[in-house]
């Protein structure tokens, strides 16, 4: 692992995740009761509908919530806002632009935000070159 970023998006996600999941929870109990309601006559059928829509909608917004998480890189089954950003290779760090716990910004006239990752190899040649 090369470093640890804290992601606000994943944070919301997560939250619209779970928020989701609860509504999709609260949806299935009015659908249960509905459909109870129902064969006893106390409800009209259109009630029963309007509930079984309900709890459509709600497994759709999980489905969505789950799927956005994915696409953010996150695991619904583990909450955590913190992605690591692994090296794509082994080596040594050589230059780093930031210091732990610091903020970043990007897009902007801020100096280059990312890690030199030299590798063994590369820093071999060098010292040889020099000799």
């Amino acid at each position: 692992m090369l470093l640890k970023v804290q992601s606000q998006d994943i944070a919301q996600a997560f939250s619209d995740y779970r928020q989701a999941v609860a509504d999709e929870a609260l949806a299935k109990t009015q659908l249960e009761r509905a459909k109870i309601l129902l064969d006893k006559g106390a409800i009209a059928q259109k009630d029963e509908e309007v509930a079984e829509d309900a709890d459509t909608k709600a497994r759709i917004t999980v489905e969505t919530a789950t799927e956005h998480l994915k696409v953010l890189g996150a695991d619904p089954d583990h909450p955590s806002s913190v992605v690591e950003i692994h090296a794509p290779v082994s080596g040594v760090i050589t230059d780093q632009q930031v210091t732990a716990s610091a903020g970043v910004k990007t897009l902007d006239n801020s100096p280059n935000l990312f890690t030199n990752l030299g590798s063994v190899e590369s820093v071999d040649r060098v010292r040889r070159i020099r000799k």
